[in-house]
């Protein structure tokens, strides 16, 4: 993963995490029935999002542990 794409994923996840944060904000003085199920649609997919780049970020994390575990062993001689 290139260091774009990484500066990409960070800003989306941003955006997400600004936008659950707006649409919980409003939750509260919604009147239209119809707006408060959008919102709370909207929230769902926000949240799902968030927690899919967490999942991808986390396993990115632990790629890199490994490699640079590997990249131990190879110059230890293990």
């Amino acid at each position: 993963m290139d260091d774009q794409t990484k500066k990409l994923l960070k800003e989306c996840n941003v955006g997400c995490k600004m936008a659950l944060q707006s649409m919980t904000q409003v939750e509260d003085y919604l009147e239209d029935s119809e707006l408060e199920q959008a919102v709370e649609d909207y929230r769902r997919e926000h949240e799902r999002v968030e927690k899919e780049w967490r999942r991808v970020y986390q396993r990115r994390i632990q790629v890199l542990w490994h490699l640079h575990l590997h990249g131990l062993q190879q110059r230890c001689g293990l």
